[in-house]
């Protein structure tokens, strides 16, 4: 089993999330370019309000549209990816070996408390929600390889540790991967297509829709949440609510994601066509170093009695973003325009 180590590699350049990071590791270890993932604009959002969602995990009032997901990944390379629920830790267990053995990635959820090689301060200490991809089983031995994004872990768990992870757990979740067995060739034309198409929605959203009948959210539409949070005036409701946006994906991964798009926008094909764009990639890194910032604000807030004024430098910048997002997409276009003509 130990042969086995070398021959998967786990993608942490640009850290995602346990699943994002899993998917990507599953790309480059079937030999796909990534870069093209990056061909999507960053900063989109889901605002919960009141309902709540049917994904169990997805619980956060604000989430970060996921740029790694089973549609992006089957219309660029034709990879399968299927996410199914289970009410018996047994149901799910024969299913995720059923479909190893076929052939398949698979990623399972499971509880952080009972996951040996999780964060000290975590490992039975708190029950956090975990993705972790079994690779190979050695019966003999009774162990599992675990491959893992966060935390980065690659090694061997206990079979009956492993089992208890996923038992645990508070959902049965499981997700297969089937790859291709030859690797799909991309072409580079569809992927600026769908970037530009991307570029035109987001400057429809700022400059033509000015916030009406869309059907997605963005950086405008978090800061005016944010706004209205700062209109609550009992200091208790507050502080509740002002949590609750916090668990969500408001800054966390919004600067990683946004990493992506430098990803794409450094490639060949699209340094030839936009001839230099080291403008834009500059714009990008201010975007990513301004969200970093407004996490930083948020998240020291947290705990403190003064949480307005945190909001309030946190809406700051957050128009600050806005604008620098708009340059951003004016330059772009505008270069895509020029060279249509």
């Amino acid at each position: 089993m130990q042969s086995h180590t070398s021959e998967f590699k786990l993608y942490d350049k640009i850290k995602l999330g346990c699943v994002p990071n899993l998917l990507i590791s599953v790309l480059i270890n079937s030999g796909y370019d990534i870069a093209p993932i990056g061909a999507m604009w960053p900063w989109e959002f889901i605002l919960y309000e009141e309902s709540t969602p049917d994904d169990p995990w997805d619980t956060y009032p604000v989430k970060l549209v996921k740029c790694v997901t089973g549609d992006t990944l089957s219309l660029l390379y034709g990879i399968s990816v299927k996410s199914m629920y289970f009410s018996d830790a047994g149901d799910i267990i024969s299913a995720m070996s059923k479909h190893m053995q076929e052939g398949k990635r698979c990623i399972v959820a499971a509880d952080s408390y009972y996951t040996p090689y999780m964060y000290k301060h975590v490992y039975q200490h708190r029950h956090w929600a975990h993705a972790t991809m079994p690779l190979w089983f050695d019966e003999a031995n009774s162990q599992v390889y675990i491959c893992s994004a966060d935390p980065p872990y690659q090694g061997n768990v206990l079979l009956k540790d492993f089992y208890t992870m996923v038992e645990k757990s508070n959902v049965y979740w499981l997700m297969t991967i089937s790859v291709p067995p030859m690797p799909k060739t991309l072409d580079d034309k569809f992927v600026h297509e769908m970037f530009h198409k991307q570029l035109q929605k987001t400057y429809d959203n700022y400059f033509v829709l000015e916030g009406h009948c869309k059907n997605v959210n963005y950086s405008d539409d978090l800061c005016n949440t944010w706004a209205k949070l700062r209109e609550i005036k009992d200091t208790g409701e507050q502080l509740k609510s002002f949590k609750e946006l916090l668990k969500g994906d408001a800054g966390y991964y919004v600067h990683r994601k946004g990493q992506l798009l430098i990803e794409y926008l450094s490639t060949d094909y699209v340094r030839t066509l936009l001839q230099s764009p080291e403008e834009y990639i500059e714009l990008v890194e201010q975007q990513n170093r301004l969200w970093k910032t407004v996490y930083n604000i948020l998240y020291l807030a947290e705990g403190r009695n003064r949480i307005g004024d945190s909001l309030d430098k946190a809406i700051n910048k957050m128009s600050l973003i806005i604008e620098n997002e708009k340059t951003l997409l004016e330059k772009i276009l505008h270069s895509m325009r020029r060279l249509a003509c």
